[in-house]
């Protein structure tokens, strides 16, 4: 579908409500709509948030990003809003790959010839253990502070959300690249997916719930989507 001069990508889901997300390098409009909603009214529904998408736009035009990553010694990773240096260690054949924090640097313990994709998931699984690491003991503070049985946690990359919501099935999904991200943001994305286990979307109840709990999350909402984008990870805004 193209309103205006914006080409937009519409995915059909079941479920009541539309969600729309501008998503990095390049701007891509993806609109998810219900399976009952016409093609007039997704339209519509465009043109009331062009406004928004073109801004959206130019942010992701002025926002730094980090060049492709090749998972060799020098590169620069993020984890917890600081900038790391990737150190490359090659080990004996047989021994175990592992991946550590020691300083400013990242440690990566691999062979010399293990491919650029093997390097990729041993960042990434370790980025996902640390994800659950700082967020189980997160889930555990709000879901007393809330009166809310602790959710079922999962975690993976997301190209188009910093995280989702299922109260049928007790269950939060977090994008894996939230590691990158301040603390403060990633407990903002925290509070705001249990949230929505008492108010589905983001109505003025929904956000005057998360102001009584976290004043900031205005504030750490915008730290969140003006951190730097990584080449090879698109997190969306959504709206």
């Amino acid at each position: 579908m193209k309103v205006g001069n914006v080409n937009m990508r519409i995915v059909r889901k079941g479920g009541k409500h539309l969600r729309l997300a501008v998503c990095p390098p390049a701007g891509e409009v993806v609109i998810t709509a219900p399976l009952a909603m016409d093609e007039e009214a997704v339209r519509l529904a465009a043109v009331q948030r062009l406004s928004w998408i073109h801004d959206r736009r130019r942010e992701f035009e002025d926002q730094e990003r980090q060049s492709r990553r090749t998972y060799e010694s020098g590169e620069t990773h993020y984890f917890l809003g600081r900038r790391y240096r990737l150190k490359v260690v090659y080990i004996r054949p047989g021994s175990p790959y592992s991946m550590e924090r020691k300083g400013k640097s990242l440690m990566m313990n691999v062979y010399a010839d293990t491919p650029a994709g093997n390097r990729e998931e041993l960042l990434h699984a370790w980025y996902r253990r640390q994800l659950r690491e700082m967020v189980t003991p997160l889930l555990a503070k709000w879901c007393k502070r809330l009166e809310l049985e602790t959710p079922v946690l999962t975690i993976r990359k997301m190209k188009t959300k910093w995280g989702s919501c299922a109260p049928d099935a007790h269950r939060i999904q977090l994008n894996m690249d939230l590691i990158k991200k301040p603390s403060l943001c990633i407990e903002y994305v925290v509070l705001h997916e249990l949230i929505h286990f008492f108010e589905e979307n983001h109505t003025h109840r929904f956000k005057a719930l998360l102001a009584a709990h976290m004043p900031t999350w205005e504030h750490l909402k915008d730290v969140l989507n003006q951190a730097p984008l990584d080449e090879e990870v698109w997190e969306g805004m959504t709206k």
